[in-house]
């Protein structure tokens, strides 16, 4: 097994988008202070700094808890995934099928871990989904 860095690269470059919901900024915005208050305390910054970036660190992850709690209580839709939110938008609009869907995510997720994937058109996507069809045993588990 070869080791190949520009899959690795590819794949790293993607880590927060791949479920970015309505709370992503302030999950990014509570790693940069985390980092930045770590580093004011490795370097023996003044303790003004310290405490400023503790201070900002403490409001940062009580408004991301606040948000979190309020938004699980009033719209649960908007902590899914974006992917989720576009995949059953289109279904529920009647663009797609359950197999469509279920294909496509498929797809999502081999691309989320660095597989490479192919579908010249959507006739591509259409037979593949008669070829699911065919090979479904009648009572039998779901592929």
């Amino acid at each position: 097994m070869s080791f190949r860095f520009d899959k690795l690269l590819s794949s790293q470059s993607s880590i927060g988008q791949s479920r970015s919901s309505i709370l992503n900024p302030l999950q990014w915005m509570t790693v940069i202070l985390v980092g930045g208050l770590a580093s004011f305390v490795f370097a023996h910054a003044p303790a003004w700094l310290i405490i400023l970036m503790a201070v900002l660190l403490s409001l940062t992850f009580a408004l991301f808890a606040g948000g979190f709690i309020y938004f699980m209580i009033r719209e649960p839709g908007t902590l899914r995934s974006e992917m989720y939110a576009l995949l059953k938008g289109a279904m529920d609009r009647g663009y797609f099928t359950a197999d469509v869907v279920a294909l496509l995510a498929g797809q999502e997720h081999r691309m989320e871990r660095g597989q490479e994937i192919e579908v010249k058109d959507a006739e591509d996507i259409g037979e593949t989904i008669q070829r699911r069809r065919r090979n479904h045993v009648p009572g039998g588990p779901k592929s």
